[in-house]
This record gives C-alpha cells, sequence and structure tokens, in this order.
C-alpha cells in the first residue's frame, strides 16, 4: 500500500512539474506595439497609438486575446506604481475586436499621464502574459 502510494505521489508531482513548465513555454506569434503619435492638444504632449495584429492565431472560444490597459496616477514611478485608475480590456471576447486594429489613447480619454499594459493569451493549455511596458503622455 505504501509503494503504491509513494507510486502514485510521484507520478502526481511529474505530472504538475510538466503542466508548469507547458504553461511557461506558450509561444503564440502576434504582434503588438504602442508608439507616440502628434497630439493636437500641446506640443509638449504626445499620443499613443496601440496597434495590433493577432491575424495568425485562430481566435475563437478556446483562444482569447486580452490587452490590459491600467491609467497611472503617480507616474513618477513608471511600471512600480501603485496608484491606479479603473483598467481598461481589450479583449478577442467582444463581437467588435478585430484581430488586426488599433486604438487612440490620449490626455483626454484616459485622465492620466502615463499608462501600462500588457496582454495575455489563454488557450485550453496554455496561458502567456507579456511584461508590463509603460507609456508616458509627457515628452
Amino acid at each position: 500500500m505504501k509503494k503504491c502510494f509513494l507510486t502514485m505521489l510521484f507520478v502526481l508531482s511529474t505530472f504538475l512539474s510538466n503542466s508548469q513548465e507547458q504553461n511557461s513555454n506558450c509561444d503564440f506569434n502576434y504582434q503588438i506595439n504602442v508608439s507616440p503619435a502628434k497630439s493636437d492638444l500641446l506640443e509638449s504632449l504626445q499620443e499613443a497609438q496601440m496597434k495590433w495584429d493577432f491575424s495568425k492565431l485562430k481566435l475563437n472560444k478556446d483562444l482569447t486575446v486580452t490587452i490590459e490597459v491600467v491609467p497611472i496616477f503617480d507616474c513618477f514611478n513608471g511600471e512600480t506604481a501603485t496608484d491606479f485608475k479603473e483598467t481598461i480590456i481589450i479583449s478577442s471576447d467582444k463581437s467588435d475586436f478585430k484581430s488586426k486594429g488599433s486604438f487612440l489613447f490620449n490626455l483626454d480619454n484616459m485622465m492620466a499621464k502615463c499608462f501600462k499594459w500588457r496582454v495575455i493569451v489563454k488557450s485550453k493549455s496554455c496561458t502567456e502574459a507579456s511584461n508590463w511596458k509603460h507609456f508616458s503622455y509627457l515628452k
């Protein structure tokens, strides 16, 4: 009985460690970037043009993409900021999502001087989250 229990424990621990490795080694092929754009408000400000291309992914209910955009109030802390506004979610679950698209973020619609963003891609067997990236409207 003891031998059977130890064998089951070994098999279970091997399975769990393999599944954790599988989740950390996803290889989803997509492109996304945020680049500064000229602001119509002031010369000292810039807008953020986010462009993405998820067309190489077969998006469906089993493979989803979420872009999280978090407006930041304490911009001087960069990516380690702690004072946030409500997170903006751009998700492939929504009917108006396009696999190739863009969005222009500006100071008016964000009501914050900077933001951080990341991408989360989920499938049945794997979840991949990009590192947080930071953008400031100030030049």
